[in-house]
């Protein structure tokens, strides 16, 4: 099977992350998959030294459609609009499936077969946009690299409270982070910011000055910064307004880094309540955050959530469990194209699905040598 998956951008992003595990892992079960971004080729991020990657100013959408056949193109929502405008011009007649990874994503620029919603959140908030179904596929974390690791030396001192994020992002809400540290609730532990603004933010002068910071880790580098919490004895914890999924928090989980985040989105997807980590209400403040480090820490709670958290992300949202998913999609996506192109013909004549296909190469040859 042929697939292309179409992106937006080229970045460190969430969302390029999880194309480009799920087209690895893809590869490796025996599909042809390629990859295009309507970013230009000297664009920084996920795709870096990965092969069959195309990108806008190499060759348009619709020239890429036109060179090479594929069974099933595999958009995420932002890039709709322009995916859907290649799609027209170049005929394109094979399976499309969308994905949101968000809830504001949804495609009114798009022809497509199957949506897809990276949580049950995102697929409920979206539906009202589709005809269609939208079917739940989980984001996914690469558990060869995310992954607990036992060589990690505890850092001395008391244990750290993980923070991950854009801080200039008003979601992500880093000022609970600052008022939580400037606080009686987090006595007793250390901040450490892991910044991903794409400017540098001076952040020392709201935070204790025991706080630590390093800024835009690259993917490698972040399991490194999971361990560190974790052989600390610390946790990783969300402040966030909403999330459609919590890809770093699945990655703190699959590192075996317990995690502490609010009940909102799609969090409680991700992180099992009392299991591998602890959902606190926002609207309790920081009470409501101290009241879950408290469980955390309340006998053997810490230990065990490290190690179901470990075996959580590997259960539900490895690599090879949502490439095989989306799989199974492509060829259902795949029948239904093949069904809607054929059975017109069949009605008007053709006699078996084998004649129907005859005279769609037909016209598709004719058609072909008009573009």
């Amino acid at each position: 099977m042929r697939v292309v998956h179409v992106v937006l951008t080229h970045s460190y992003g969430g969302t390029e992350a999880v194309v480009a595990t799920v087209a690895r892992r893809q590869r490796e079960l025996g599909l042809d998959v390629e990859i295009y971004s309507f970013a230009n080729s000297d664009s920084d991020g996920h795709f870096n030294g990965m092969s069959g990657v195309t990108f806008r100013d190499q060759r348009t959408f619709a020239e890429f459609l036109l060179n090479k056949e594929y069974d099933v193109i595999h958009v995420t929502s932002p890039a709709s609009k322009w995916a859907g405008e290649g799609i027209r011009k170049s005929f394109y007649k094979g399976g499309v499936l969308v994905t949101s990874h968000c809830p504001r994503d949804h495609s009114q620029e798009l022809r497509y077969d199957i949506p897809t919603g990276v949580s049950n959140y995102v697929a409920q908030t979206i539906q009202q946009f589709y005809s269609a179904p939208v079917r739940v596929v989980y984001n996914c974390v690469d558990t060869d690299v995310f992954r607990p690791d036992s060589n990690t030396t505890a850092p001395d001192g008391e244990p750290l409270i993980g923070w991950a994020g854009r801080s200039q992002d008003p979601v992500k809400d880093i000022g609970i982070l600052m008022a939580l540290a400037n606080s009686p609730q987090s006595e007793g532990f250390k901040i450490f910011v892991a910044d991903a603004s794409p400017v540098d933010t001076d952040l020392s002068a709201w935070l204790p000055d025991s706080a630590r910071f390093v800024r835009r880790l690259a993917y490698g580098e972040m399991p490194g910064y999971y361990y560190e919490i974790a052989a600390s004895g610390g946790f990783f914890l969300s402040t966030s307004r909403d999330e459609a999924f919590g890809l770093n928090l699945l990655e703190a989980l699959a590192c075996g880094c317990p995690v502490i985040a609010p009940a909102l989105g799609g969090i409680g997807e991700v992180v099992k309540d009392r299991v591998t980590g602890c959902l606190y209400d926002r609207s309790e403040g920081l009470a409501g955050i101290r009241r879950a480090i408290d469980w955390l820490y309340s006998g053997d709670n810490y230990a065990r959530s490290a190690k179901a958290a470990v075996e959580h992300a590997a259960e539900m949202f490895s690599a090879d469990r949502i490439a095989r998913q989306y799989v199974s999609l492509y060829e259902e996506a795949a029948r239904i194209r093949r069904v809607s192109i054929f059975m017109p013909l069949i009605r008007g004549g053709a006699k078996t699905a084998a004649a129907a296909r005859r005279v769609w190469r037909a016209r598709k040859e004719k058609r072909e040598g008009h573009v």
